[in-house]
């Protein structure tokens, strides 16, 4: 066997076999009879990545690789984006991002079940911004109220953003109009 690492430990040796503690709790046979340093064992698979970072590469130590995704776990959820909807006029509502990386993806859904007071334009891609059409015939019945017809329609949204660092926030929004 030859040995490509330096100042890793490794020898052209064999390594020792990890001990069971209690001989009684030991599967037979032993699920792992040999125990490697991670700076010796080299990952040979394809080039693992994080969008168009390569996180883990061909040849990179497990070693390495393991303190690759832990660092890129880290900058991940250290680097996260709050999203607030907000209503605009003419039925349409707007997405304000603070933080995060840009550019950014939108994807727009209705999160109701059957009753549907709006359908909604565009639903995805990179519009922060979605128009509400109303949906003729679909209102809620209401009583009492000074100054309209006595109908609401109404859509509960719900809005994906995703960043250049795929950063993910997921948030609701409720949208209701007198009718």
């Amino acid at each position: 066997m030859e040995n490509n690492c330096q100042d890793c430990g490794c020898k052209d040796k064999f390594l020792p076999v990890a001990p069971c503690v209690d001989p009684a709790e030991c599967p037979s046979p032993e699920k792992c009879e040999e125990t490697f340093d991670s700076a010796c064992v080299v990952y040979t698979g394809l080039d693992l990545k994080c969008g168009n970072d390569t996180v883990v590469g061909t040849n990179d130590t497990v070693e390495k690789a393991l303190q690759s995704i832990v660092a890129k776990v880290c900058e991940l959820s250290t680097e996260a984006f709050d999203v607030t909807i907000n209503p605009s006029e003419n039925d349409s509502l707007q997405a304000v991002l603070s933080n995060g990386v840009a550019p950014y993806s939108f994807l727009w859904t209705i999160a109701q079940g059957v009753f549907t007071g709006y359908a909604i334009t565009p639903g995805s891609g990179t519009s922060a911004a979605v128009y509400l059409t109303p949906v003729p015939g679909e209102t809620l019945q209401v009583g009492g109220i000074s100054g309209a017809t006595g109908a609401v329609r109404m859509v509960h949204l719900k809005l994906e953003v995703t960043d250049a660092n795929l950063n993910k926030v997921v948030r609701y929004f409720t949208y209701a109009n007198l009718v």
